[in-house]
């Protein structure tokens, strides 16, 4: 398992060490500047990319309307996974591996290997949840083993997906995780809730051997939320096939 350490420290990265360190699952930091090595990749079975956005990934730059607050880091430790990374991940794809994308990473991940997917929530003002537990339904996956028909998924504004069919007969794309259809909120505050209404949470997609997870909300909030813990334990467990 490999973790992705942007430049500038994200504190859901932070907090995924903790959870990993917590239930002792064996990882390695991967920082911008490896991604620049030759076959760095090679020895890892799944990557894991948390809270960093596209941008954060790609240049080591915030989005466009955090800009004017961005403090430029020294050259040794500015920069992104840059093209070379890309191609870097692309390969790691063809081998059969698993990229897992969680909360604004998603983004990178939708755009640079054209997921069918769509982030219907993005910059829109249509949902206000300021951090809310929020009922979703679970379908049988090996993303959702050992979890229950319901489950409560800490929610914050965070990516939500619309699928639409694959491209080729070589992929495939599951929604194991999904809104119901009304009374969404379980304790805390939303607005908006006919935007949220059957939309995915989590994407399985796989293209020609390898595996894209794209998960929405931070699934493993502050180390809070573990009933959700689940979703990217199995989601490692099966990367190692």
């Amino acid at each position: 398992v490999a973790l992705y350490q942007n430049w500038v420290h994200k504190m859901q990265e932070g907090w995924t060490r903790f959870v990993f360190d917590e239930f002792k699952i064996d990882y390695e930091t991967l920082q911008p500047k490896d991604f620049q090595k030759k076959d760095i990749l090679k020895k890892y079975d799944v990557i894991v990319f948390i809270g960093a956005g596209k941008t954060e990934i790609e240049s080591g730059k915030p989005p466009k309307k955090w800009e004017k607050w961005f403090t430029p880091q020294p050259p040794e430790y500015s920069g992104g996974i840059e093209e070379k990374g890309k191609k870097a991940l692309e390969e790691f794809l063809k081998t059969g591996k698993t990229l897992i994308f969680i909360a604004d990473s998603c983004e990178y991940a939708i755009e640079q290997f054209k997921v069918p997917v769509e982030d219907v929530i993005g910059e829109s003002q249509k949902v206000r949840c300021p951090g809310s537990y929020l009922e979703v339904e679970i379908k049988e996956s090996e993303l959702t083993l050992g979890m229950k028909p319901k489950a409560a998924v800490y929610y914050d504004r965070a990516p939500v997906f619309d699928t639409s069919l694959p491209n080729s007969i070589a992929q495939d794309r599951r929604t194991p995780v999904v809104f119901g259809r009304r009374d969404l909120l379980l304790s805390g505050y939303l607005e908006g809730e006919e935007h949220l209404v059957r939309k995915s949470l989590v994407v399985d997609f796989t293209s020609e051997g390898g595996r894209i997870i794209l998960i929405g909300p931070d699934i493993i909030f502050r180390a809070q939320s573990e009933g959700t813990y689940k979703l990217l334990f199995n989601a490692l467990f099966t990367a190692a096939r």
